[in-house]
């Protein structure tokens, strides 16, 4: 293709979506029409049917006169050994290209004109804050926000524009007690200026209590204690609702390990089951292992409990301490009991 086509498809295809009418200045009315008879001349071009395609165009061209159109009528004329048509087309498409141009680069220039003026108008209405840190109050780790965004520290005393109202100033440092203050700037070309005062010192931090990993202890019960069989009550009945809940858990997980196993339970017997089968039967030795270990753990605390219920003391006991550690293992669970009566 010569360079002067070549340059003028570059030119026409940024300038595709830019409609333009002709003299007569067609309907708008036409516009779908011309759509849809410009989407079939390109379809028939695509499928190589230059003869059909290039009527096409030509009835949209003469609906709408568009620069899109008018290249596309061009490149078919050109693959129908059309060339005189094409050179004509593609010459009006060039001209119709460099007058939209000419009028997009106008608009450009006007747009751009118009911001710098309206930038010099407003530069003396600007209102600015200065936040300064001074040397002493500069601590290590300083970190400065307006309004949540962190301020650079190249930014620090450094007149910046904003907006009237309130503005939030927040310095913080590690170790350091975080400072907050607002400040409210007014309009037109009002300038607040604002120290981050030397942060105060942190208290300590309190060193943490290490908590019992049991599952449940019972604390001792003194001599002093105003009702000494209070604690073991307490006890009793915890322990005896934890070990009904544990196996009530138990049968469910129980009943619900035999109805997953049950359908694969012939499959699987062999190991020769489908993938689908060993996933459920899988999931079915995990409700056993959970029945399993809930109904220990639900006895032993239920039986613990009846133990606590029948050595009640009918006078203050010596102090008193109970504890409990299960353990839980692929094949089963136990629960662990030690303490003092």
């Amino acid at each position: 293709m010569p360079r002067t086509t070549r340059s003028v498809l570059i030119v026409a295809s940024l300038l595709l979506p830019v409609f333009t009418r002709s003299a007569h200045g067609q309907s708008t009315a036409n516009l779908p029409i011309a759509n849809a008879l410009f989407l079939e001349g390109q379809a028939l071009f695509a499928a190589g049917d230059y003869a059909a395609a290039c009527p096409k165009f030509e009835a949209s061209l003469a609906l709408s006169r568009r620069l899109g159109t008018l290249m596309n009528l061009a490149r078919c004329y050109e693959r129908n050994g059309q060339i005189a048509s094409a050179w004509a087309f593609y010459s009006e498409a060039a001209d119709l290209a460099a007058k939209v141009a000419d009028q997009q680069d106008r608009k450009l220039r006007l747009r751009i004109a118009t911001a710098q003026e309206r930038i010099a108008a407003l530069a003396p209405r600007l209102s600015r804050l200065v936040i300064d840190v001074p040397p002493g109050a500069a601590a290590p780790g300083l970190a400065v926000y307006r309004d949540g965004v962190p301020l650079p520290a190249s930014a620090r005393g450094v007149a910046i524009p904003v907006d009237p109202g309130d503005h939030a100033i927040v310095a913080s440092a590690p170790g350091r007690v975080p400072w907050r203050q607002t400040v409210t700037v007014a309009p037109d070309g009002d300038i607040v200026r604002i120290a981050v005062p030397v942060l105060e010192l942190a208290a300590p931090a309190a060193a943490p209590v290490a908590a019992a990993a049991s599952v449940a202890a019972v604390p001792a019960v003194g001599p002093a204690e105003a009702r000494p069989g209070r604690a073991r009550a307490i006890a009793t009945l915890g322990l005896a609702g934890t070990g009904i809940a544990a196996s009530a858990f138990g049968a469910y997980s129980g009943w619900r390990a035999r109805s997953l196993w049950a359908p694969v339970r012939g499959e699987c017997g062999d190991g020769l089951c489908s993938e689908a089968d060993r996933a459920q039967a899988a999931r079915a030795h995990r409700f056993g292992t959970l029945s399993t270990a809930a109904l220990t753990v639900g006895g032993a605390a239920i039986a613990t409990a009846l133990v606590l219920y029948l050595t009640a003391p009918e006078r203050p006991a010596r102090a008193a301490s109970i504890r409990l550690t299960p353990a839980v293992a692929a094949d089963g669970a136990a629960l662990f009991v030690d303490g003092a009566f």
